[in-house]
């Protein structure tokens, strides 16, 4: 078991007897170095996630990346450009830019899912580290609407999670609920989560937006493309 602290800026891991040490951080702010992870410091770990091999995916939130710790201690950066905010891009993850990333997940491919917060998106990152938006519009925070997922806004997407029928469920703060969206994988997460439950807002909020009755709020995605709204 993982799990992430933010004010101790850490990953600490629990073994099965009970016997806990530190994973990644060094309990000091700083950048991610690459390198053995408990000498890599960190900057406001929300959430953690392991694969199917026990590789270990940190959301290191206000470094604006996700950084992975390998079976050998090995720290590097999984996705983002440390220290640096921007839009996401298609491509090679640790290419692209992330925003605050709030909150992750995996599914059963080790396919790994990132609540983009401060973009306002949901990315996907692919065993081969490829990236792409599948929900939300970067950039551009505003209100859900049923359709095509990443033609439809999201607010702050600050937690997401995948079930054992491969929907993909957000947490999207402020008054706009929770939305899902079938995909073909499982969940299969760090400890007590299928994704790491999300963090408060904490930097670069987006803009205020108008707020939705919650009976008229829920989303539900058709195989990864489709949005329609889902009560809580």
């Amino acid at each position: 078991m993982a799990r992430a602290r933010a004010g101790a800026r850490a990953i600490e891991k629990v073994t099965a007897g009970g016997t806990l040490s530190i994973l990644a951080g060094t309990g000091q702010t700083g950048p991610p170095v690459p390198g053995p992870a408990s000498s890599s410091t960190l900057n406001n770990p929300a959430g953690v996630v392991a694969d199917s091999a026990g590789n270990v995916y940190i959301a290191d939130q206000n470094n604006h990346a996700i950084e992975k710790v390998a079976l050998d201690g090995t720290l590097s950066v999984y996705a983002g450009i440390p220290g640096v905010t921007g839009l996401p891009t298609a491509g090679p993850a640790a290419s692209s830019h992330l925003n605050n990333p709030d909150a992750i997940a995996i599914d059963s491919a080790d396919n790994v899912y990132i609540a983009d917060y401060g973009n306002a998106v949901i990315e996907k990152v692919t065993p081969a580290g490829q990236l792409s938006v599948i929900a939300g519009i970067p950039g551009s925070a505003g209100t859900p609407t049923a359709g095509p997922a990443t033609s439809s806004h999201l607010s702050q997407a600050n937690g997401v999670a995948v079930d054992s029928a491969g929907n993909v469920y957000i947490a999207d703060g402020g008054p706009n609920g929770s939305r899902r969206s079938p995909l073909a994988a499982r969940s299969r997460s760090s400890p007590g989560s299928r994704g790491h439950p999300p963090s408060p807002p904490r930097a670069w909020p987006p803009p205020p937006r108008s707020a939705i009755p919650m009976a008229s709020v829920s989303t539900l995605w058709a195989p990864c493309t489709s949005l329609t709204t889902w009560p809580t």
